[in-house]
């Protein structure tokens, strides 16, 4: 207060600026309370007191918003028709979300869905806690799994929501209403198939047989035209045009029924005659326009199909060809080969027969033919000549022709003719014939040293071991020996039991007639040593490229042979147990002492050897020495041992002899050789120890 001292009815005022929430509902009082100074004289307080209420009424806003996707996440709105009868039941989930969009705190007193007229409560979906919305702040409800035909009635989805609610005060209800509407167009689709039939044999006009006659011209034929609805709604037929060879016409009125449920089918028939020998295409389209889906922005539907065929015209000619050898007649695919050149030359003479088989008279206008590129016109009169129905009419052409060429023949002849009124017809024939060929080959076999060239049948005999290995060259010779071109189909050899295919090193597999291909093989480290006679035999397979599974054959085979020396020696030695030689052994050490006879084999040729023989001859009494089949190679020796006891007192003459014999590896002969040992034995009594002396 600027004055707190008053005089008589004087006033003062204080102003106070304060907040207040007018929202919350609740009612806003102020108090103000005075109190006087109290006079000396007056005993109670002086006082004054006054109060000031007021409740500004509360702003209610409340909305309701309303928003559907189907089962894939597509909003609903979006939904694309359906195609087939399986899509027409969508699952959506429909979502109803009611916002406070006022000032104070609401409670939701009311939440109502309808769709399509059928009306839901959808209040007792909210907890009471969540029945009360503060200010932005929003409940949501969710409809899940809710399912929709798009198939049927109009297609159009219609979902409105409707939500009251109270402010704290109560004393105003707001509401807000949402309405989300969705439609589903129709697919428009339709089918069209076209069939024709033969009227008296019920076979599809594409298979109608040609007219035998010109009475056969004139066929009758069957069209039915059926229309399928495949979508899954029902559709109607707006028009049906046929259109046959430029004539049209709607069959929509003939169709029963032209409104056509789903998958349901629909047919019409129409007969027709046809001309099928005139030559030209018969074609006939059907088209089916369906009626647009009323209130749709969808474009109409349509559907079509041709069917078009061509029966074989009136006109039929038919050509064929004969080639015959002149001297005798033979046809030319079976003239025998030529066994000499003086028989390629050959002369034949080609026939062509030409054949109306046409039911009508027929006018030759060309006979062409072919020859491997030739092309001549061989008719006689182009355009006069006349053939009626099953007649016949020959042209021919003689020529020579060379069967030793290799070459085939390919004779082809193509006959141009037309009706009196109608369009050309042609008929052809090909002839291809093939000279028989006699396959005939040669080969030959060489073989020679690498080293110096020297013919393998004069390699000189080894002198030593080291002369044994040596390098040979085979020369392989194959002539074609036939009188047309042939091809070498394999070439194999054999060297000593050692097969190999060796068509894979030939340069030149193709030969002309006389025509040589030379091929060489090195083998390397031949051991002439190990066995004297060689051998390489090769085997050629020759073919006519025409007749691959029929080759002729041929061989031929190379042997040589290299003498192989075989040189053995044999020996005899007896010592005695300290070395000496048996004739040199003393008798001072008394008569009786122990001998070893050694009997030897050396092999001293080149080559390995093996004892066939070896026998041992004691003063006239044979017995077999130990080592027959014993393999000795070159330098090395074989030695059989015998000891015995000996009387050098007796009187004798012991002769020791041996024969040995050797077979030498691959050798032709075997190789011998033999030794003696003679021990001389005196009765003379052993020398006697010196006299002592006296």
């Amino acid at each position: 207060l600027e004055n707190d001292v008053l005089e008589s009815d004087e006033s003062e005022t204080v102003i106070e600026t304060q907040e207040v929430n007018i929202c919350d509902g609740e009612s806003i009082d102020t108090e103000v309370e005075v109190i006087m100074v109290k006079p000396e004289d007056q005993v109670t307080d002086c006082t004054d007191t006054e109060t000031y209420s007021f409740n500004p009424p509360t702003i209610c806003e409340v909305a309701v918003e309303i928003t559907c996707v189907t089962a894939d996440g597509l909003p609903c709105d979006e939904t694309p028709p359906a195609v087939e009868e399986a899509d027409c039941n969508v699952n959506v989930t429909y979502t109803f979300t009611v916002d406070n969009v006022g000032p104070t705190t609401e409670t939701i007193t009311k939440l109502t869905r309808s769709l399509n007229g059928v009306t839901e409560d959808l209040l007792g979906e909210l907890t009471a806690e969540e029945r009360i919305v503060g200010p932005d702040d929003d409940a949501r409800v969710v409809n899940e799994s809710t399912t929709l035909n798009i198939c049927k009635g109009n297609r159009e989805f219609v979902m409105t929501a409707e939500v009251d609610a109270s402010p704290p005060s109560g004393e105003t209800i707001c509401s807000g209403t949402d309405e989300f509407i969705f439609a589903v167009d129709k697919t428009c689709d339709v089918d069209v198939t076209l069939k024709c039939e033969d009227e008296d044999t019920g076979a599809a006009c594409t298979e109608i047989p040609p007219a035998l006659t010109a009475s056969d011209c004139k066929r009758t034929v069957v069209y039915t035209y059926t229309v399928t609805n495949p979508s899954p709604y029902t559709q109607s037929v707006e028009e049906l045009i046929r259109d046959h060879g430029g004539d049209t016409k709607d069959l929509k009125l003939e169709l029963s029924p032209s409104e056509l449920l789903p998958l349901q089918s629909s047919s019409v028939t129409e007969t027709l005659e046809v001309d099928i020998c005139d030559g030209d295409s018969i074609d006939t389209r059907i088209t089916v326009v369906m009626e647009k889906p009323e209130g749709e922005n969808v474009p109409d539907c349509t559907d079509e199909e041709t069917y078009s065929f061509n029966p074989p015209t009136i006109c039929e000619v038919d050509v064929e060809i004969a080639c015959v050898r002149i001297t005798d007649g033979t046809p030319c695919e079976e003239i025998p080969a030529a066994e000499d050149a003086g028989q390629c030359i050959v002369p034949v003479q080609y026939i062509y027969v030409v054949r109306n088989v046409g039911p009508t008279v027929e006018i030759i206008n060309s006979l062409t033919r072919n020859l491997n590129g030739d092309i001549v016109d061989v008719s006689v009169n182009p355009g006069d000549e006349i053939l009626i129905p099953g007649m016949n009419t020959s042209f021919s052409e003689i020529m020579t022709v060379t069967i030793c060429s290799g070459d085939n023949y390919t004779l082809s002849a193509e006959v141009n003719a037309s009706p009196p009124n109608g369009e050309e017809c042609v008929g052809s024939d090909v002839l291809v014939w093939e000279p028989s060929k006699i396959c005939k080959v040669d080969v030959d076999v060489l073989c020679e040293t690498s080293a110096d060239g020297t013919d393998c049948q004069s390699i000189p005999q080894p002198e030593s071991e080291d002369d044994c290995e040596i390098d040979v060259l085979y020369t392989y010779i194959v002539t074609n020996t036939a009188l047309t071109e042939q091809t070498i189909q394999q070439l194999t050899r054999d060297i000593d039991g050692n097969t190999k295919d060796i068509t894979d090193i030939i340069d030149q597999t193709v030969l002309a007639a006389g025509e040589v291909t030379i091929v060489q093989e090195t083998v390397a480290n031949t051991n002439i040593c190990e066995g004297s006679s060689f051998f390489n035999e090769a085997t050629v397979n020759m073919v006519v490229p025409s007749d691959e599974e029929f080759p002729c054959t041929d061989t031929d085979t190379y042997t040589w042979t290299v003498i192989v020396p075989c040189e053995v020696e044999t020996s005899i030695t007896c010592v005695g147990e300290d070395g000496t030689d048996c004739n040199a052994i003393s008798k001072d050490e008394g008569c009786d002492v122990n001998i070893t006879y050694a009997y030897t084999v050396d092999n001293t040729g080149p080559t390995t050897m093996t004892i066939s023989s070896f026998v041992l001859t004691v003063n006239g009494e044979s017995s077999i020495l130990p080592g027959v089949g014993v393999v000795v190679d070159p330098g090395e020796t074989f030695e059989a041992m015998l000891e015995e006891s000996l009387d050098l007192c007796q009187q004798a003459i012991v002769t020791h002899s041996t024969a040995v014999s050797a077979t030498p590896e691959g050798g032709v002969e075997d190789c011998e050789a033999t030794d003696e040992y003679v021990l001389l034995v005196s009765s003379s009594s052993p020398t006697p120890p010196p006299t002592p002396p006296l």
